[in-house]
């Protein structure tokens, strides 16, 4: 086997002798003939050419035979000639002795211009020894063989140097597997060399080489397809030092074509060409793969070299895997720049190659020609193009693995989707996703948008039951670690949920297919039904693929798209009982915090609800007050009508909830904060569909140690989640006496009035730290009064507005309802001119048919006081007293006496109590208790005569009442008496008669004995 230089030399010395020959021969046979022709001896009967090829053909074509001298051969011979499409058959002599060795070169020169660039050599009979590569592959052309030899081009095309080991081609034996084959040289020259061992010639082996030859112009490849097709495609750059290496740079816009050498003639045998290809540029936030494919069934040959295969009969079994190593033509696919990397494909054969797709943006193809093949049609071509994909850094970060991924919550978006690979998979090789989240809180939800995994077709014998995985399989393992493993053996559950098949199939939420790209649909994918839900915080997928299908796209036999999310568990606090969002918080376990709403998905509205009320409950010590500040709120209801609306009282300085009625809507979103003491409950706050960033902030203060903090929204849309409505809050309990301190009560023991003083000296507030110093001063006491009593209070102050109290202090005295009619709301200030007497009465005096003894609860009312932290300090005084009603309603709405009312202020309408009457201390707004007349020794005499009188009329009236109904019940019992003796004397019939003369005796209403008993 000679060497390409050594080729090189020897078909440049053939060259060399031919001119030689020509130039000392020229004036008498060679010199008037031209090139590529054969001129005859005969000088008598003048110069005759004939074409070289038909040089010792067999018959005499010179008049004096000299074409067929004895023994010749066409063997060791130079043919060239002018180009064009002219083709001149050869049949190659055999050897002439059956068992010498036989060797013969054959040399063919396309001499440039006019004679041609390049040889096309068709082969239309071969028969050379016996193609053995199934019995013995080390040696399966050992009858003999043909080379054909090619020197390394140096043609401005391909601008190569002399590799730096020289190139040994194989060679062809046996028959010629097809009509024809046809050979294109890169370079100028071709040498054909036969070989035949003499052992190797027996009768029975037969010698045919019969082709064609021409010489042809060098336009790109060969004028195969027109200049404008190759225009449109990016053909590579040869790589120096190397026969056939390529290296492509990009293949965008103009897509890449790979081709095998010579094409679309046969290559040579033992070659190895390795094709790079590369795209260089990629755009930001996008990946590239990239894509090879072939449409055209006739533009892949590899033949596979098998006994008894077809693969060498064009189009008769298609492209296949099974190509034995050594023997078998191939072309590899590997996903990288280099044999290290996974290997996508390999096949032989012809037909359409289905798409190869890369998973970056590096290919290595790789072209394998064997040793030794029978002689027939080879050749490849491949287009390549690039396929851009979203970049799925922001989703997932690729390991070194070339399909393993790690989703971690702590650095990617908590929400993505996962698709399987769209490039082609190795045989035996897996995708794994690892999901970590951010805290040992956080939990993975996942649901189906779609899966697809194909099975084998299955014989008659196989029953339904048996459904293996044939193709891939998909396997998800549940965990309760909190960090990363290396292996996804390992810390993983040992039983994890597998899918493949058609039957075995996850649970699906085929709907959310029609809302790409985030595949967030319209109506929430329910768990369990429809989705999983990972018991701890990471998760794992693992897809395998088991088989290639022989070179097809694996992604249309399996697929799936997956959408995750990390779900938040997290809460602070306590959690009370089973509710679900309910939270409790200590002032002896911490003092201050921040709390958030839930992130919890699922109680959301695209989790699957439609409300949410959380409740948080702040308990401090007796003497603690709580603040809460919310700010980063979002509780916009966007374009939807709701009916409410966030205000700023300015008289209490507090967040407030104006609901109108004219809006028919239950859809909402607020957060209330409620304060608790004893049996009674106030809102200090309340914001509603509205958004605000973090400088904008509300601050709920409470005047006890009990709050509750309420987050509700009402009907939700499929869509709508924590993003949507959300709040962060600072909550702390501090110290505050002040309230207590600094108030003065006069009222001792079971009093039934008294007077509440109240005094802060100027500037002085209930805070006592920096920023607090901006919140108003607040303060409340509660007035309570004695069973069967009703309460009277007033003070002296301004009606209130917006500007008449910057420096005063705003006082509201309420009962259970601070919008009820017994309120008041008023200013009191130092500088007041003018003011007037604040008058207020308990909730239950405006009752007129509730009497507050029935329920034998007690009467009370709130003083409640705002104030900014700068206000200007006064004194405030209260005045209270118990009162009762003159005059009551029964249940018949009937007005009746109060017996109890003796001393009554006429301007109040109002009973006091006997004590308060000429005390010396006016208690009657217009001192009615304390005049003259009525306080008079006199007049007060005749005030106790008038009561002595009252009682004794009283006690008489209910003497005679006692009287008359003494002498009812002795009559009614004389009566019954008399009945039961004559019931023992008559005869039954007579009872009617007896019964009716007994009603005449009935007593009849009178004046004296009233049918209607007046009771209180």
């Amino acid at each position: 086997m000679s060497g390409l230089c050594s080729t090189t030399i020897e078909v440049t010395t053939v060259l060399v002798f031919v001119l030689v020959l020509g130039s000392a021969r020229g004036a008498v046979m060679w010199g008037r003939c031209g090139t590529g022709e054969w001129g005859c001896f005969g000088l008598e009967l003048g110069l005759k050419c004939i074409p070289l090829n038909k040089y010792c053909d067999g018959v005499r074509n010179c008049p004096d035979g000299s074409d067929e001298p004895p023994d010749c051969t066409n063997c060791n011979q130079t043919f060239s000639g002018l180009g064009g499409g002219v083709k001149h058959p050869l049949r190659v002599t055999g050897p002439s002795q059956r068992f010498s060795p036989f060797s013969c070169r054959v040399h063919f020169v396309a001499l440039g211009g006019d004679f041609g660039d390049a040889v096309e050599l068709s082969f239309l009979a071969f028969q050379i020894g016996e193609f053995e590569g199934n019995r013995d592959p080390s040696a399966p052309c050992k009858k003999g063989h043909l080379r054909i030899l090619e020197p390394v081009p140096v043609s401005p095309d391909d601008s190569l140097v002399a590799p730096s080991t020289p190139l040994h081609f194989g060679g062809f034996c046996g028959r010629l597997a097809e009509r024809s084959a046809t050979f294109y040289s890169k370079s100028s020259n071709v040498t054909l060399l036969v070989e035949v061992p003499g052992s190797a010639v027996t009768p029975s082996s037969a010698f045919s080489l019969f082709l064609t030859y021409r010489f042809i112009s060098r336009t790109p490849y060969l004028r195969q397809q027109p200049l404008s097709f190759l225009q449109n495609f990016e053909m590579g750059n040869a790589v120096p030092g190397t026969f056939c290496d390529r290296v492509f740079p990009s293949c965008n816009p103009k897509p890449c074509l790979i081709r095998s050498p010579n094409f679309p003639g046969l290559y040579p045998r033992n070659l190895t060409c390795n094709y790079h290809l590369k795209q260089m540029q990629v755009a930001h936030s996008r990946s590239a793969t990239l894509v090879l494919h072939q449409t055209n069934d006739y533009k892949i040959s590899v033949p596979s070299n098998q006994r008894g295969s077809s693969s060498s009969q064009r189009g008769s079994a298609g492209l296949t895997t099974d190509c034995p190593d050594g023997t078998s033509d191939q072309v590899r696919v590997y996903d990288g720049p280099g044999k290290d990397q996974p290997l996508l494909a390999k096949f032989c054969g012809d037909g359409v190659l289905q798409s190869i797709v890369s998973s970056g943006p590096e290919v290595l193809v790789q072209l394998y020609s064997a040793p030794y093949s029978v002689l027939g049609s080879s050749r490849v071509e491949i287009e390549a193009t690039v396929r851009f994909e979203p970049e799925t850094v922001s989703y997932m970060q690729k390991e070194r693995s070339r399909c393993s991924y790690v989703i971690d919550a702590n650095r990617h978006r908590r929400q993505g989707v996962i698709v399987s690979p769209k490039y082609t998979m190795p045989e035996n090789s897996s995708c794994t996703y690892k999901f970590i989240g951010a805290s040992s809180y956080d939990r993975i939800w996942i649901y189906f948008v779609s899966y697809l995994s194909r099975t084998m077709q299955k014989s008659s014998t196989v029953t339904e039951d048996d459904d293996t995985c044939d193709y891939s399989k998909l396997e998800m393992f549940n965990s309760h670690d909190k960090w990363p493993m290396v292996d996804i053996s390992e810390g993983f559950d040992n039983f994890p949920m597998e899918f493949c098949g058609e039957t075995r199939i996850p649970r699906m939420c085929p709907h959310t297919a029609d809302y790409p790209p985030m595949y967030s649909p319209g109506r929430p994918c329910k768990f369990p039904e429809e989705s999983y839900l990972s018991s701890g915080p990471t998760f794992a997928m693992k897809h395998t693929f088991l088989t290639t299908l022989d070179v097809v796209d694996l992604f249309s036999y399996s697929n799936f798209i997956v959408r995750y999310e990390f779900v938040d568990t997290r809460q602070d606090g306590v959690a009370i009982g089973r509710t679900e969002c309910d939270r409790r918080f200590d002032s002896r376990t911490a003092k201050g915090g921040f709390i958030s709403n839930p992130k919890n998905i699922f109680l959301y509205g695209r989790g699957g609800r439609q409300n949410i009320s959380c409740a948080f409950h702040f308990v401090g010590l007796p003497s603690e007050r709580v603040r809460i500040t919310l700010f980063n709120m979002r509780l916009s209801m966007g374009n939807s009508s709701t009916n409410c609306q966030s205000k700023f009282d300015n008289f209490t300085q507090r967040h407030v909830c104006r609901m109108s009625g004219d809006i028919h809507s239950n859809r909402s979103a607020f957060i209330r904060g409620i304060e608790y003491w004893d049996s009674h409950s106030s809102e200090i706050g309340c914001v509603c569909n509205t958004t605000s960033e973090k400088p904008h902030k509300f601050v709920f203060d409470s005047l006890v140690n009990n709050v509750k903090l309420v987050f509700s929204v009402n009907e939700m849309s499929a869509l709508e989640d924590f993003t949507h409505f959300n709040f962060d809050a600072k909550f702390e309990f501090f110290n505050s006496t002040f309230c207590d301190t600094h108030v003065f009560d006069d009222r001792e023991g079971l009093s039934t009035e008294g007077t509440i003083e109240f005094h802060v000296p100027h500037g002085r507030t209930n805070f006592t730290s920096g920023k607090d110093m901006l919140q108003p001063l607040r303060c409340r006491w509660q007035v309570s009064a004695l069973t069967e009593r009703y309460l009277y209070l007033h003070f002296k102050g301004l009606d209130v507005t917006t500007k008449n109290c910057k420096n005063g202090m705003i006082v509201i005295v309420y009962g259970e309802d601070r919008l009820s009619k017994s309120s008041a709301m008023a200013c009191v200030s130092a500088d007041m001119v003018e003011p007037r007497d604040i008058k207020v009465f308990s909730a239950s005096w405006f009752n007129d048919t509730l009497s507050i003894a029935e329920d034998d609860r007690k009467d009370f009312l709130f003083i409640e006081i705002v104030t900014a932290s700068n206000w200007k300090g006064t004194r405030l005084q209260f005045r209270w007293m118990e009162v009762t009603k003159p005059f009551f309603r029964s249940v018949t709405g009937r007005p009746l006496r109060n017996v109890e009312c003796l001393f009554e202020c006429p301007e109040l309408g109002a009973c006091i109590d006997p004590h308060l009457w000429c005390d010396g201390v006016e208690h009657c707004p217009t001192g009615f208790d304390e005049s003259p007349v009525n306080c008079h020794p006199l007049a007060k005499g005749m005030e106790y005569l008038s009561l002595v009188v009252t009682l004794v009329a009283i006690g008489m009236f209910l003497t005679g009442i006692l009287i008359a109904w003494a002498i009812v019940r002795h009559r009614h019992s004389h009566r019954n008496h008399h009945r039961r003796d004559d019931n023992e004397d008559d005869d039954v019939n007579e009872d009617s008669d007896d019964r009716t003369k007994n009603y005449d005796h009935r007593l009849s209403p009178t004046e004296d004995y009233p049918m209607e008993n007046h009771t209180r």
